[in-house]
């Protein structure tokens, strides 16, 4: 019996190494509608369907039809693409969805993320001992945040790596290392969210 689009999209899904849940939140959707599309009760919607593919490291045209030929990379790849580095000193000004380039350096992701992604590399201790300086992180614009997350928030003056808290209006970023401040700030007022973590990488030393 020939596979269905869901039970397809189910099978890459796992390929890939990602739970229902976490695709759903790289996707801005519930757990509930990947579950559905996955049990074929209807199919994505059009403007979801190349970030899917392309965060399945398929095409779209392979997900709707199987066809193999059309499967980027033979499914080789685990997910992972090539996302620009921007030098720590430059994220104040960054702004993800930008087209002109920061910076010409890349970054090899491990996992699926969103085509906005990009990496940084630690430099303070804010978050030590497990975030170090020299550290890298790819940073999604494209999930939404929830409390307990590290997101990278920029303000006129600094980038602030930080564990997020929202709180009404405010939201407060943890640093998890004690000998560091809580800072608390507003967003749209001087400050912008520039994503979610959705990897982290530490050089063997």
């Amino acid at each position: 019996m020939a596979e269905t689009i869901g039970e397809r999209l189910r099978r890459v899904r796992k390929d890939a190494g990602l739970s229902g849940p976490s695709l759903a939140k790289h996707l801005g959707v519930s757990a509930q509608t990947v579950s559905e599309w996955e049990r074929d009760k209807y199919l994505p919607e059009v403007a979801r369907l190349a970030v899917l593919a392309q965060l399945l490291h398929i095409s779209v045209d392979y997900l709707l039809t199987g066809r193999k030929d059309l499967r980027f990379g033979g499914g080789d790849r685990g997910g992972g693409r090539l996302v620009p580095k921007i030098p720590f000193d430059a994220l104040p000004d960054y702004v993800p969805r930008a087209q002109e380039a920061v910076t010409r350096e890349m970054l090899q992701s491990h996992f699926p993320c969103g085509p906005w992604s990009f990496a940084f590399t630690i430099a303070d201790h804010a978050n030590a001992v497990q975030f170090m300086p020299g550290d890298s992180v790819i940073i999604d614009p494209d999930i939404h945040p929830t409390p307990g997350e590290m997101v990278l928030v920029a303000t006129p003056a600094e980038a602030l790596f930080r564990r997020y808290r929202p709180r009404g209006s405010h939201i407060e970023l943890v640093p998890l290392n004690e000998d560091y401040e809580l800072r608390t700030v507003e967003l749209g007022s001087g400050a912008r969210m520039l994503g979610v973590m959705s990897e982290h990488a530490r050089r063997r030393r």
